[in-house]
């Protein structure tokens, strides 16, 4: 795979090869607020990362309610939104929460990533992710379905499991 990054830290130029013609296409990986797609309005975003994340799925209300808090302006809110787009389709997202912690709780949550179906396993959801890593300040924590195949993607990134998750449901 060859890479190009452009001049603006935010966006970057991949050249991947797509199907088993070995044709070549181009990849945007950019900041969702610093440079939106007019076709990609954040429910058209919203979509697709609930479409895509199966069978481990949020809910379409929630993915939304996530996309706001890493948009929103609000003091102790925030976080970034990444897309991945391949001549105007868009192939890969990610959103990553701002904690407002530090310390025992990271800085940053890791939301919500995933790849379109036919795009996955050529290394967009790595590149979504070294870019989200890069932008963000302090530790970063996600969770990850024990039986999601994309843990060891995060576990090579250097992702550890230091800590048994439990919830108590209401």
């Amino acid at each position: 795979m060859t890479t190009t990054i452009s001049e603006n830290p935010l966006m970057s130029s991949h050249g991947l090869a797509k199907g088993q013609d070995e044709k070549v296409t181009q990849l945007l990986i950019a900041s969702y607020t610093a440079r939106r797609p007019p076709w990609l309005a954040r429910d058209a975003l919203a979509l697709f990362l609930h479409q895509y994340m199966t069978p481990w799925e949020d809910s379409l209300e929630d993915v939304r309610r996530g996309i706001d808090y890493a948009l929103s302006p609000t003091k102790g809110e925030g976080g970034t939104v990444y897309t991945a787009d391949s001549d105007g389709e868009l192939v890969g997202g990610l959103v990553m929460l701002n904690t407002g912690m530090g310390g025992y709780v990271p800085a940053n949550l890791l939301l919500f990533v995933c790849v379109a179906p036919p795009w996955r396993g050529q290394g967009i959801g790595r590149l979504l992710i070294q870019r989200a890593l890069e932008a963000c300040d302090g530790d970063v924590k996600l969770h990850v379905e024990p039986d999601n195949p994309a843990h060891e993607l995060y576990r090579r990134l250097g992702f550890r499991n230091d800590y048994l998750e439990m919830r108590l449901k209401r």
